[in-house]
């Protein structure tokens, strides 16, 4: 793996919506004469997608979503190093991390939940949130390296026990994080259904409705940063339930998700991949 690279097209992917969701935030700001408290500093982190490593600034303005590539963009970096240690692990030891980083990402939202750190630190900050990334890996190598498989019942027992835990616990723990108890274990029998998706009860996930849904799911996050911003500054949402509001909302962010995607997101990706790759095909030596 050329780890430049692998970088370069990792950018091409999130940065042309990344910067688009950018730039209407600041439409937003201006149009609704919001103040932010350091504006110019936080306007640079947010563009170097750096916010997420100062908790004071990782969820200021545009990083209160975007945070997330900030911190994404951590788990590209560390990517390479750790594709080559996870490859290499035997069945039973990828099961044994997974558990490990299990606990792991259980202990930043225990520690905010006890008030020990703040909410940025446990919620944005890269080193907290690494270890769900690694589980994803870990997940994809025993799905495609060892082909592990998962049973209805394992299925349903999973979804079964989250719907309790978080009725009856989850609702009075503290943040986000915390939450992984459930989240995790959730979306790792998502994710190793999707792979035999024919034969369980998650089939409906390989619906070409689903597929679309997946294609626009990251502009439609980025799309709901400025969107968001700008429904909050008006009054008239105070006029609605919140079930309409929610649907209605919803349904607009879902058209300006598509509308990225297909007006940013899909061309930009393909103009830069294509010079990406003409530029490192130049690179590799032409064997006779």
């Amino acid at each position: 793996m050329n780890f430049v690279e692998f970088i370069f097209k990792r950018l091409a992917k999130i940065y042309p919506v990344y910067l688009a969701g950018f730039f209407l935030m600041f439409a937003v700001t201006k149009i609704t004469y919001v103040k932010v408290d350091s504006f110019f500093e936080v306007m640079v982190m947010n563009l170097l997608m750096i916010q997420s490593y100062l908790p004071k600034f990782a969820q200021a303005w545009y990083g209160g979503g975007s945070w997330s590539l900030s911190t994404e963009f951590f788990f590209y970096l560390s990517f390479p190093l750790l594709v080559n240690f996870i490859s290499k692990l035997s069945k039973k030891r990828v099961l044994l991390l997974s558990v490990f980083c299990f606990i792991l990402s259980v202990i930043p939202g225990a520690l905010y939940h006890f008030k020990i750190i703040n909410f940025p630190l446990s919620y944005a900050f890269p080193p907290s949130r690494v270890w769900e990334f690694i589980i994803g890996m870990l997940v994809a190598c025993l799905v495609v390296k060892y082909e592990a498989r998962i049973s209805n019942f394992f299925i349903c027992a999973i979804i079964v026990f989250c719907i309790l835990f978080f009725h009856y616990i989850g609702l009075n723990l503290r943040g986000f994080v915390i939450q992984n108890i459930i989240v995790i274990p959730l979306m790792v029998v998502i994710l190793i259904s999707s792979f035999n998706s024919k034969s369980n009860l998650l089939g409906f996930l390989g619906w070409r409705l689903f597929e679309y849904l997946g294609k626009i799911s990251y502009s439609f996050y980025i799309f709901q940063i400025p969107f968001l911003a700008y429904m909050k500054s008006m009054n008239d949402l105070n006029n609605y339930s919140s079930v309409s509001i929610l649907v209605v909302l919803f349904v607009m962010n879902l058209a300006g998700a598509a509308f990225l995607y297909h007006l940013i997101e899909l061309p930009s990706h393909k103009f830069l991949n294509k010079k990406i790759n003409e530029v490192f095909v130049k690179k590799k030596p032409i064997l006779s």
